[in-house]
Formats: structure tokens, sequence, C-alpha cells
């Protein structure tokens, strides 16, 4: 696991001030490799390579990035691991390539461009990345994203420069970057608590989505393009119930297994929920040395500690537990904010920091995780709410479609401008029918804050969101709102219950995954130099249960009933039908107390701004009602903290 940096520029440079620029911009992210640092200039100085280590795959010297072969043609940083890198060697070796390094995935990297190509290259390697790499033969950079978008890469043009990095606060180190806000991302981030790509909050700063590349030359135009796609739709095959849980079973113990790190110790993410503990009673077969850390809020139902440690005990591993004090939890939120460089608005961040900052304190390097279960495997009750769509639903969209769309619409929008300020979700509730009723659908992200029309009530009157800079990779500088992109039509007429999941499920891997959930993963633990490592997202488990029909996985009820009769085979009852908790905070409670009034001093400071987007009376209202306990308003202020603190860093 590292950090990058790449440049391709237009004109020659000089070496010694390429190579300055690139140390400083790697400088600033030294917490994703602080084992090694190197850097390359080529063509000239048109072309730059900067990176930094973390010492997890042959963590010798002969390791270190960037790497090239005997010929300088092939340049590349890299990103992530390659699991099945030690295959992909021998059948390289037994075609003729040469290797000379022991057991480098980077060098599988280039040995493997230099026969199949990098489309064929990408198509082969099981892993997570985030590759660029120079062919100086073709004159042409090639930067790409893995599958589901575990590792995540950045690009953006910055005066005559094509910049990529690993993180947005390396891109701050070029003399050119600008921070200034994109509006329209803002917007996205109280809507969905994340950015869906290609948009950052940065305004002309981008990020390729899971599974494309971008390639260029310098001088030239930026192309992007799509190498992998998942199933769209489930195969047509007689698979049992029996047999998917057989499958499965044995796929995930796979992906398990290479992930489990040979040169380092592995540790688990230890929620004491079924996912994280399936993950460590299949660890545990293995051999290997590891521990397990658990987040814990003392005397709060959040608390998982007491199942943690005993799933811990049943497999003889040792257990750390880390408490999570509310005193000291706004000095760890400003300092995610630091670490993420754009707002995860997800309260969840607080006490994954907690765990990374703990499994580093420890020496550990690597740290398995369980996303992906759920959006996998249908494991929210909210998604079941989804799948079983309530008649309200299907009536308004069948009169959206009857010709009354348009009436719903204007009459919603007057509706919820006339309720007061505490019925912010009955507002919620007129934009989703005015969404039914125009044929949009009702967005679930599984993850969700604003609606548009409850963000207006919190929006200084008068603001409205600039058109952000094009996309150097695509030429587009507007893309559509998430519920056009991913919402479908509610009436149950139209779609069945099976194929609302199969939708349901495409959006969590398209957007919640990816920018949520894998993004908070990446920036919080690599900010402790820990790599985190995702089996239920092995894509060709993924590619599996994809494939799997949807009755299938939707059988005998319930949530995640497949990954359930896999977990029974391991562990006991009682921890696989615990209720699902999922990480998290006591943000509801926090933000009534001491932590509350830090919350308001951070506000009151971004209502001061006049370039701020909020209307400083409306949020302070809100956060007053949320204190007297008058209802609970967490979910709408956590957004607004965090665009606020990320405002307060780059813009103030």
């Amino acid at each position: 696991m590292c950090g990058l940096v790449a440049i391709l520029g237009q004109a020659p440079r000089e070496s010694c001030a390429l190579m300055s620029l690139l140390k400083d911009m790697t400088d600033r992210i030294a917490h994703r490799g602080p084992d090694a640092d190197g850097f390359s200039t080529l063509d000239q100085g048109r072309v730059g390579f900067g990176h930094r280590r973390l010492s997890i795959v042959n963590v010798g010297p002969d390791g270190n990035q960037p790497m090239t072969e005997t010929t300088q043609r092939v340049h590349v940083v890299f990103n992530g691991e390659i699991y099945n890198h030690e295959a992909l060697r021998r059948t390289l070796q037994a075609a003729g390539q040469a290797f000379r390094t022991r057991n480098s995935d980077t060098e599988v990297l280039i040995q493997g461009y230099l026969l199949w190509g990098w489309e064929e290259l990408l198509r082969r390697l099981h892993g997570m990345f985030a590759i660029v790499l120079w062919d100086a033969s073709e004159r042409r950079i090639f930067a790409g994203r893995d599958r589901l978008g575990i590792k995540p890469l950045y690009y953006a043009q910055i005066e005559s420069d094509l910049v990529f990095a690993s993180e947005i606060k390396a891109m701050s180190g070029h003399p050119g970057f600008r921070a200034q806000m994109n509006d329209l991302a803002c917007l996205d981030i109280l809507n969905v608590l994340a950015t869906p790509a290609p948009m950052t909050l940065f305004e002309g700063v981008f990020k390729l989505a899971p599974g494309e590349y971008l390639t260029a030359q310098p001088g030239g135009p930026a192309k992007k393009v799509r190498w992998w796609t998942p199933p769209e739709t489930p195969a047509s095959t007689s698979t049992s119930f029996d047999q998917a849980v057989d499958q499965v079973g044995a796929r995930l113990k796979e992906a398990v297994r290479i992930r489990i790190a040979k040169e380092v110790e592995t540790s688990v993410l230890l929620s004491g929920g079924v996912d994280s503990s399936l993950l460590l009673a299949l660890a545990s077969e293995s051999g290997a040395k590891l521990r397990a850390f658990t987040a814990a809020f003392v005397g709060d139902p959040l608390n998982e500690s007491a199942p943690a440690a005993e799933i811990s005990a049943r497999f003889g591993l040792g257990h750390d537990v880390i408490e999570i004090e509310e005193d000291k939890a706004m000095a760890g939120t400003l300092a995610l904010m630091e670490a993420m460089d754009e707002p995860v608005a997800d309260w969840a961040c607080i006490p994954l920091d907690y765990l990374a900052g703990a499994v580093h304190s420890a020496g550990v390097k690597v740290a398995l995780v369980g996303e992906g279960a759920d959006e996998l495997f249908c494991g929210y009750d909210a998604w079941g709410n989804f799948i079983r769509e309530r008649r309200v639903w299907s009536a308004i969209s069948a009169a959206g479609r009857l010709g009354f769309g348009a009436s719903i619409i204007v009459a919603a929008r007057l509706a919820s401008r006339a309720l007061p300020l505490e019925r912010i979700g009955l507002v919620g509730a007129l934009d989703v029918a005015g969404a039914v009723a125009g044929g949009q659908g009702r967005f679930r992200s599984g993850a969700e804050s604003f609606r548009p029309l409850q963000a207006e009530r919190l929006l200084r009157r008068g603001w409205a969101a600039r058109t952000p800079p094009a996309d150097p990779a695509s030429g587009a500088n507007f893309f559509e709102p998430l519920g056009k992109r991913f919402g479908t039509p509610a009436a149950s007429s139209e779609l069945s219950a099976q194929e609302r999941f199969v939708r349901m499920r495409a959006r969590d891997l398209g957007f919640r995954l990816p920018e949520l959930l894998l993004m908070r993963v990446d920036k919080v633990t690599m900010a402790h130099s820990v790599e985190a490592r995702v089996p239920f997202l092995d894509h060709l488990l993924v590619e599996e249960t994809l494939s799997l029909p949807a009755d299938v996985v939707l059988a005998k009820g319930g949530t995640k009933p497949i990954i359930k009769a896999v977990a029974r085979q391991y562990l006991p009852d009682h921890i696989v039908d615990r209720p699902k908790i999922g990480l998290g905070a006591p943000m509801a409670k926090w933000l009534r107390g001491p932590f509350g009034m830090e919350v308001r001093d951070i506000l009151a400071s971004e209502a001061a701004d006049p370039g701020s987007p909020f209307d400083g009376a409306a949020v302070d209202a809100l956060l007053l009602r949320h204190r007297r306990d008058e209802r609970d308003y967490s979910a709408y202020l956590w957004p607004i903290v965090n665009i606020a603190l990320w405002r307060r860093k780059w813009l103030r």
C-alpha cells in the first residue's frame, strides 16, 4: 500500500525543478508510505513520478518505486496489492519475461504490460489498485483504478500539467493549485454524504470511477475508458440456496486466505457482528498470526466489545478494545478532516479512526475489514422496505404517468415551503413524492441526509450552485443528479420485488460502496499507515454473487441469508442472529453535550463567512432544537458540520 503522484506536462522542464515539486507533493502524503520514497523525471521533464511506500510485499529495497525495466521503456507507480502476482509472475516467466526483483507485485505490472498490453493486464489482475504507467516508446500515460473502487485515483488539469495523485492534498503542493468549492458536489454531500465520481468537492479536481482508466499523451487530449462493469442481471440458473451457500463460502474462504499478509502481521477490525466475526473465523483457519481490534463506546448500546471479546477468545486471538470518549471526539474529527481532504460525512469515520490508530500503534500494517457484505447480500433493513414498495409510492408514480406529475411536483414544493423548519422530515417526504411523480423514482443509497427541498431550507437565500469546470477526460461539466442516475420507478406494477433488489444492489455498488464506505476506509486507515483489505469485495466473489438469481439471494427472508448460512458453519447462532448495529457513533447524544457546543462554535464561524452557502440562523435553530431534545436532527447537522470544517481548512 502506497501513495503516488504523477505529472504529465506539455513542455520540457528542468529535472531538478520537477524533482523538487514531486518531493513536495509526495511529502504531503507521507503517511501512505512511511517506509521509502522515490522519484523519476522522464521525457525531458515532461513526465514525473513520485511515490511513498508502505512495505508489505517484497519488503526489501528492490521493491521500491517508481519502478522500470532494463530497457527503460516502461515506468510505473502503483498503490495497492495484487493478490495473484506470484501466479502471474510464473506465467510471465514461462513466456520469457525476465524479472529482477525477488517477489515484487509492482514488477509484474511492468512485465505484464510488455507482454499483454494495458487492458489485458488490467483484466488479469486480482486485487485492489490505482496504477499510473508511462510507456516511453508510445509517449503515452495510462492511469487505472480497480474494479470495485477500493483504491482512489484523482486527476486534475493544473495549468499545463495533467496531475494524478492518491490524495488531493498532494495536488495542493503544485504551485498552480487553487482550492475552490464545487457547489454541485456540496449539494451531493448534503444529499448522500459523499461525492459521486467523477466530481470531488474541489472544483477542477476529478476522480476515476471504479473500473475506469484514463490515457493521454503530452499536449494531447485525455480519454477515459471503462474496462470493467459488474454483471447487470443475474444469470438464469437453477442454483439452489444450499448450492449458493457452498459456492459463496468457498469463494469467501479463498478471498480471506489470499489477503492475509505473508511478510507482516495481519489484524481484523472486529465489530462483534456477523461479517467481521466470519472474517476472523476464516482468517484464523490459516494459522497466521492475527490480532483483533474493537471500538467501544462505554455505557452505550453501540458498544459491541462483549460479543467481540467472545469471538476473539473462541479463536484464541489477542484482542484490543479501544474506548472512545466524547471529550476527545472533536479533536479526532478535526484530524479526520485533515486526513480525508474532502468530507465523507459519515460519523462511522470517528471509531474507524480510533481503530486504525490503535492498529498502527501496535505495529501492525494490515487490517481485514467487512465492507461489501451488506451491499452484495442484502444486509440493510432499508433495502427490505424499498424492495417491498409501499402502495402510496406506486399510486403517486401511476398518477405521474397519467399526466398529473407536474401538478404533484408543484404542490409538493409549495407545501414544503409552507412547513415550519422543525418539520424538515415531512419536507423530505414531499420531495420524494415529487421525484416519484416526475418519473425519477426513489433514490436510496443506504446513507442519506437531505433531499433537495430540505437542503433549500438551510441554504442562504439567493445562493445557487455554480457550474463547475469541465472534466479534462470527458469534456462534461455537469453530471446528472444521483436521483436521475440511480432512481427507478416506484410502481410495483412496473418492477417486481426481485427487480427492485437488483437495481438497489447496482446503485450501492456504483455509488455507496466506492464513494462512501471504501473512501472512508482508505483515507482513515492510510492516515495511520495501515492497509485495509476487503475480502467481501474480491471481484471473483462479487461476480459470482451477482450471477446468482435474486430469489436465491433473498431466500428465507431477513437480511443476508446466504452469509448467515455460511457463518453458522463457524459461529454460534447467538452471534449470527444478533441485531445489526454497525460501525457508528452516538452522535445524537454527543450533539446534546459538550461536543455539541464545539459544533455550535464551528457553525457560528461558518455563518460569519459571507461565502458560506448556509443560512446560519436556520442551521443554528435546528441545532438548538436538537440540543433541547425536541427531535433527532443529527443526520441533518453532521453533513453541514463536515462541509463547514472543510471550508475552514481549505477556503478560510
